[in-house]
């Protein structure tokens, strides 16, 4: 991630100085760098990606972990649930459209960003609470949903010239792809993070209390977290593994609650950039920046097309 940001935003554009002042065409214009509408939609589509993906990853394991380790749910309901965020931001990109066309992009944006902060954020209330908890992810990723799919749309619209939006979409794609993979990065960094210090302190005292070796411990961290086997785990019984079940899963609902406050920062930064974003200009409605062909030239080639065929 390192190499990645020191040549996305060190390397390339000093080159592309460097080229400028050669005389020589740039890769990409300078401007662009300079664009902040441009850049706060840019930034924005790898921001809201960012919590698609990083909540894809996180929720599931709070499903299959918290949910269904305590007998709320079925297996077969896992699938289900551990689908709600995905489910949710595809909603989102199919029902923009028409939120745009009655807000416009930005009030779209803002709104969405202020509902997602709250909602995403508010999920750390209450953990034990499925049906609270569900409810406001659902709300949360289908909000942040939209801010994606609308900075996706309008990246392109405060380029100069739309002939150059090629090279606008694609610096666009190439900071999407960045700011999402470091905040998911994030969202498991620090999940595993709080699980090395709140599993300790939930299952360890109950497992010496229970005639497990304190050389153990480390083993059954391993492998109550799912990277071992408990059959490497020297010492332990079947009452042991079962009793350290419940404090697992209540060290996991604390590590969890981190991640809810971490995407904070990132709905935060959603909210924040969502104001310097470009609302449509009507004036270019109905403005073409480049023409392949007209109506005529179409149906000529159209007949050029079918006599060619009948010939063969």
């Amino acid at each position: 991630m390192i190499v990645g940001a020191v040549t996305l935003f060190a390397i390339l554009p000093a080159y592309e100085i460097w080229i400028h002042k050669k005389g020589r065409d740039t890769y990409l214009p300078l401007h662009l760098f300079k664009n902040i509408r441009f850049q706060s939609a840019a930034w924005n589509t790898g921001i809201a990606a960012g919590v698609y993906y990083g909540f894809s990853i996180v929720f599931p394991q709070i499903v299959s972990i918290i949910y269904y380790g305590r007998g709320e749910i079925s297996e077969y309901d896992i699938g289900t649930l551990a689908g709600l965020a995905p489910m949710s931001f595809v909603f989102a990109q199919m029902c923009h459209g028409p939120i745009v066309w009655f807000t416009g992009p930005k009030w779209a944006m803002i709104g969405s960003a202020v509902v997602g902060v709250a909602c995403l954020t508010a999920c750390a209330a209450d953990i034990d609470n499925r049906q609270l908890t569900m409810g406001l992810l659902i709300v949360g990723c289908y909000a942040m949903g939209i801010v994606e799919s609308v900075s996706i749309t309008t990246s392109t619209f405060p380029l100069r010239s739309q002939e150059e939006i090629g090279q606008g979409g694609g610096l666009s794609g190439s900071t999407r792809n960045f700011v999402s993979a470091i905040s998911l990065a994030i969202y498991t960094a620090t999940l595993n993070n709080r699980l090395n210090q709140t599993v300790p302190a939930q299952i360890n005292s109950v497992a010496l209390g229970l005639g497990l070796p304190a050389s153990s411990l480390d083993a059954l961290a391993a492998a109550v977290r799912g990277s071992a086997s408990y059959d490497a785990v020297a010492g332990l019984t079947p009452a042991i593994q079962e009793a350290i079940q419940e404090p697992f899963r209540i060290a996991f609902r604390d590590a969890a609650k981190t991640v809810f406050f971490v995407s904070l920062a990132f709905s935060g930064s959603a909210l924040i950039l969502s104001f310097f974003t470009t609302e449509n200009d009507e004036s270019t409605a109905d403005y073409v920046a480049a023409g392949m062909h007209g109506k005529s030239e179409e149906k000529a080639y159209h007949d050029e097309k079918v006599a060619d065929t009948g010939s063969k």
